[in-house]
């Protein structure tokens, strides 16, 4: 497992949706502020593994 270190959370949702080609630049509804992430009614959530 790799752990990257991101400035904004919003950096590490981007690079999530780029590994799983989910088309966030073509959708304003998929990365919204107030969750992770909204992708064909499935809320996303990202918890850290410690």
């Amino acid at each position: 497992m790799v752990k990257r270190n991101y400035e904004t959370e919003k950096q590490g949702q981007i690079e999530f949706f780029k590994n799983f080609k989910i088309p966030y630049i073509d959708d304003d509804s998929i990365l919204v502020n107030n969750t992770d992430g909204v992708y064909h009614g499935n809320i996303l959530e990202f918890t850290r593994l410690c």
